[in-house]
């Protein structure tokens, strides 16, 4: 009896660890996303982050990351300006669906999904994608 107790104390521990690393890295992960993806933090911070990951990765030397940024640093450009070109379409595209969802739903629930639109055109922090 006392090694089954044993034998399901240590699973237990291990389970709960394993669950709050688990947790751990999706936030960690989550959060470096948002800053990759542009969160709050333009340009220039992207392209820190990325040259300070292929560094790291790829062990490069100083005269490499020095052209791999040159490299980023244009790719952003030309993903920024995509951004800006097609923002404007996405977001009447995301607008009307707003609108046609809205005519299905009740007052109270109409309410809720303005909030809700609102909330997601300016989240607290964040840069909108055509104004960068």
């Amino acid at each position: 009896m006392n090694k089954l107790k044993l034998v399901i104390g240590v699973t237990l521990v291990f389970l709960v660890g394993a669950l709050a690393g688990s947790l751990g890295m999706g936030l960690y992960l989550r959060q470096e996303m948002e800053r990759f993806e542009g969160g709050k933090h333009g340009g220039p911070e992207r392209v820190a982050f990325i040259v300070k990951r292929l560094t790291q990765d790829l062990d490069l030397t100083k005269a490499q990351q020095a052209e791999i940024r040159k490299i980023v640093e244009e790719s952003e450009e030309k993903i920024t300006a995509i951004r800006k070109q097609y923002w404007p379409e996405i977001k009447g595209i995301i607008d009307r669906s707003f609108a046609l969802m809205r005519e299905k739903l009740s007052p109270e629930q109409q309410k809720k999904l303005d909030m809700l639109h609102e909330k997601l055109e300016h989240p607290p922090g964040r840069n909108q994608p055509g104004k960068e």
